[in-house]
């Protein structure tokens, strides 16, 4: 909703580089217009669209992906029809980029391969998403607020989830 966004906009608007939406909420078409016309990058995740939605998104301002695979919609099948999440519609526009976290953890190898031979160098970033933990023996760490839990190369939350990386690219 713009009530929620303006005022960090209005604030930010230099300092803003990236701004990462899921298209599929209210108000976000509107904010990936007033953000594109900023100069910011808007990315599409942490998402539940379908196709159409990602398209729409494309049309307005949205050029990137952000984490491939991770917290994203994929095929769902309705009344026996299957219909393309985020992750297909990625590599269906090609207006769009995409960035992965490539530290072994996060998405196997091979996901990996993929994404790259399906993108192109031109298409395909490799990040690695890491914590402040990176380099930090096997414990508990306040990272923002939240304990996250480091053992070997992974880092999770408390229900399990992976919480970023540990490790550098």
């Amino acid at each position: 909703q713009r009530a929620e966004y303006e005022p960090f906009v209005q604030k930010y608007a230099g300092a803003i580089a990236r701004w990462t939406i899921a298209p599929e909420l209210n108000g976000a078409l509107e904010l990936g217009d007033q953000l594109n016309r900023l100069g910011v990058l808007v990315s599409v995740g942490h998402s539940n669209a379908v196709y159409a939605q990602v398209k729409e998104a494309a049309e307005h301002g949205f050029r990137h992906v952000t984490h491939l695979y991770s917290a994203m919609s994929t095929i769902t099948r309705k009344n026996g029809f299957r219909y393309a999440g985020v992750l297909e519609s990625t590599f269906c526009l090609p207006q769009l980029t995409a960035e992965i976290i490539a530290d072994g953890v996060h998405i196997h190898p091979a996901m990996v391969r993929l994404a790259f031979n399906m993108f192109g160098d031109d298409r395909m970033i490799l990040i690695s998403d890491t914590l402040r933990a990176a380099g930090l023996e096997d414990g508990t760490y306040d990272l923002g607020g939240q304990d996250v839990t480091v053992r070997g190369p992974v880092a999770t939350i408390d229900n399990g989830a992976l919480a970023g990386s540990v490790s550098d690219l």
